[in-house]
């Protein structure tokens, strides 16, 4: 069964007074491996809105330090796989 629609959504507010800021950037980092999985495998998307000036290049280094985590363990479970595979004499 394939889940529609919206399936989570995070508010993050910078500028609320009393409060430590909350920042897109850091949710994301939480949710790490499950988003990537959610983007990789059911096609999901990701939303966000603020300053374009400097928000942006905050989230897209989030994004690609994620992505490259997790090629990085792709590639080691790759390697892995290989390896037992590998049969010398």
């Amino acid at each position: 069964m394939q889940e529609t629609g919206l399936v989570s959504l995070i508010l993050c507010e910078s500028r609320v007074s009393n409060e430590k800021p909350n920042y897109v950037q850091d949710a994301i980092a939480k949710m790490g491996k499950e988003l990537i999985d959610l983007m990789e495998n059911s096609n999901a998307l990701l939303y966000s809105c603020g300053d374009l000036k400097n928000f942006s290049k905050d989230i897209w280094a989030c994004l690609s330090t994620l992505i490259q985590q997790h090629l990085s363990e792709l590639l080691a479970n790759e390697h892995s796989s290989m390896k037992s595979h590998l049969h010398c004499q």
